[in-house]
């Protein structure tokens, strides 16, 4: 069976009727749709027309309403996003007897002939090469470790072409670490769209809650219309957002997407990823970033912390006040935390601390007798200004203070080399949290051995139901599908920070000997 397909770089559209086997390929089922209200009506398709209820002028006979079928549908009438379709496309061809006839617009950024940014690493010239002969498709997605240099990908590609282009990060302290390493690799001014300033230029930095801000604004919408290129860094954390929207309604001639650890495994991450990008178009994992020196060594290790919770009580409290009580609040799980900060610190190590909650910051800020800095939004009801949090980073990096402690804004997109130990607290649910934090930690520095990653796992033989425990498994599974060397050390009640160092700094040694 032969399916005609009009393709243009945002959008495919098929000619004819689509066979009901395509359902499967372009939708996928929420993955709460269980507690959605299921008597809610919502507007599906004609079974006739495959048009939208919406779209139907009222005329019809066919005109239908229907109960949710709990389903995420991308295909609209007769349109899909163009990014899916070429994802998809092979797959389909090979799984069904269906054969796609393409015909199409296709228009291609215009390409510079000098003044390019070059890489003395030949995965970053390799990446920016695909990305240049998947233009005029509409572009894709990179999955790039962590540290290997997204920001200086985009340089290279923003220095090959004419138009416009645009640079979304997740936030503000990132706005302007992307914002001087943009304006250092291309020698020209670039703008920004961030803190509710608006001053595009050829190359802009923006964050989406900016955009959003200004989306109703003519100037952002002239500009928009202008944009050929966009490429969002962080895009597993970005999509997640409503303010994301506006990104998503841009129409450039092409999008590409920057992850590390972006759940290509999961369904309902995978085809939101290629309608809004494309397919993936080049891979540099953690383990050859290692392999090839581009990425320092570094081990994980499993702190397992006996946390007993009742499950009678972690069902009548709830998540939040769960997590507060055995968490935030346990005297015994703080003190393991500030013990294993002192002996780093005490052994002339760099340690960054990462848990979520402000209670939780001030909660070992008080129990450290040592000098440290707060990188957080804020701290004990005060706002810390996005400069400050730099400045933070920049003493570390010089030595000048030894110790951060730091909720969610330090997990991702911070270029920060010289830390020695990571000491994650946060007993966290979010697979791609690890893997972000262990790559924050492996970045080069001509003074670092390798990293030292430390997970405290909250542990309970006799509840498998102890939701800190599932959490901790759902880590390790991710840090081991990562390919990251795991270990594990059971905490007991004569256990101190020295003794696990002494352990983790044994596994490292070995594996440094090994590489």
């Amino acid at each position: 069976m032969k399916v005609d397909v009009w393709v243009t770089n945002r959008i495919a559209y098929l000619q004819e009727e689509f066979p009901e086997a395509l359902e499967e390929y372009w939708s996928f089922a929420h993955p709460k749709w269980n507690f959605v209200m299921r008597n809610k009506t919502y507007y599906l398709r004609c079974k006739y027309c495959r048009m939208w209820e919406r779209q139907h002028t009222g005329k019809e006979n066919h005109r239908y309403k229907a109960y949710w079928d709990g389903r995420i549908h991308f295909m609209n009438g007769n349109r899909l996003p163009a990014g899916l379709f070429w994802a998809t496309r092979k797959e389909i061809e090979k799984d069904t007897n269906i054969k796609f006839r393409v015909r199409g617009e296709l228009v291609c950024p215009e390409k510079k002939s000098n003044g390019v940014v070059n890489s003395e690493r030949d995965y970053q010239n390799n990446c920016v090469a695909r990305m240049l002969k998947t233009l005029k498709f509409g572009g894709g997605l990179i999955l790039n470790a962590t540290g290997s240099g997204k920001t200086f990908i985009a340089a290279m590609l923003f220095s090959r072409l004419e138009g416009m282009a645009c640079f979304i990060v997740d936030q503000l302290i990132l706005l302007e670490q992307a914002k001087k390493e943009l304006e250092s690799r291309l020698g020209e001014r670039v703008g920004y769209v961030g803190d509710s300033e608006f001053e595009p230029q050829r190359v802009t930095v923006a964050t989406r809650q900016t955009m959003s801000l200004h989306s109703e604004n003519p100037k952002f919408k002239k500009w928009t219309k202008q944009l050929d290129v966009m490429i969002v860094d962080e895009i597993h954390e970005q999509m997640n957002h409503s303010n994301f929207k506006v990104v998503e309604k841009i129409r450039p001639k092409a999008v590409f997407g920057l992850t590390a650890t972006l759940q290509l495994r999961k369904k309902s991450v995978r085809l939101k990823a290629y309608a809004l990008c494309g397919p993936v178009v080049f891979s540099y994992p953690l383990e050859q970033g290692q392999r090839e020196g581009v990425l320092s060594q570094g081990i994980g290790v499993r702190v397992l912390y006996p946390n007993p919770i009742d499950i009678l009580v972690q069902r009548s409290l709830g998540w939040p006040q769960t997590y507060s009580q055995y968490v935030v609040s346990n005297p015994e799980r703080n003190w393991l935390l500030a013990d294993m900060i002192r002996a780093s610190h005490g052994r002339g190590k760099y340690v960054i601390c990462l848990v979520t909650r402000l209670k939780h910051l001030d909660e070992l800020s008080q129990r450290l007798k040592m000098p440290h800095r707060i990188v957080s939004g804020t701290f004990q009801g005060k706002s810390i200004k996005v400069e400050d949090r730099i400045l933070a980073k920049n003493k570390f990096e010089k030595g000048k203070v030894r110790v951060i402690l730091a909720n969610t804004v330090f997990k991702k997109g911070v270029d920060i080399k010289r830390v020695d130990v990571i000491i994650d607290g946060a007993a966290g649910r979010n697979e791609n949290d690890p893997i972000q934090k262990f790559g924050r930690g492996i970045r080069l520095h001509k003074e670092k051995t390798g990293l030292l990653y430390f997970d405290v796992n909250d542990v309970d033989e006799r509840n498998e139901e102890n939701w800190f425990g599932i959490a901790a498994k759902y880590r390790t599974r991710s840090l081991k599908r990562a390919g990251i060397e795991l270990h594990a050390y059971n905490w007991s009640e004569d256990s101190d920070g020295d003794t696990v160092l002494d352990m983790a700094e044994g596994w490292l040694r070995k594996r440094l000997d090994n590489v």
